[in-house]
This record gives C-alpha cells, sequence and structure tokens, in this order.
C-alpha cells in the first residue's frame, strides 16, 4: 500500500525495514468470496481511493479552521 501511495505522493518517503522475529506474529488471508456472495461489489480501485483520499487532505489542509 505505501508503494501505491508513494506513486500519487512522489514527494512523500517512507523506510522499508527488515522484519525480526515477531512474537505475536498474525498470519492474515484476505477473501472477498463472502462480500461477493452478498453482492457487494467494489466500484473502486486503491488507486482510485487514494486519489480521493488525497484529494480531500489537499481541502482540509486549505480550510481555515484547519491545524495543518
Amino acid at each position: 500500500m505505501a508503494k501505491s501511495i508513494k506513486r500519487q505522493v512522489p514527494e512523500l518517503y517512507f523506510a522499508a525495514v527488515e522484519r525480526g522475529k515477531d512474537s505475536d506474529k498474525w498470519n492474515i488471508i484476505v477473501s472477498t468470496h463472502r462480500t461477493e456472495s452478498t453482492t457487494f461489489k467494489l466500484i473502486y480501485s486503491l488507486d482510485e481511493g487514494l486519489r480521493d483520499l488525497i484529494k480531500g487532505y489537499k481541502v482540509l489542509r486549505r480550510d481555515q479552521l484547519s491545524n495543518q
């Protein structure tokens, strides 16, 4: 996800680090089968959602009530 954000916000800096041993390791497998079986369909891709979210943050920064 960070790489997707970086494509849309080139000035973003993030550092990837090697993972160490985690005693509380979780292995989460995500499946869309249940949501699709209830007729829920995604209408926006990750990149489209990020683009809209970034646009919203830019509007908030211009707001005189914002603390950014």
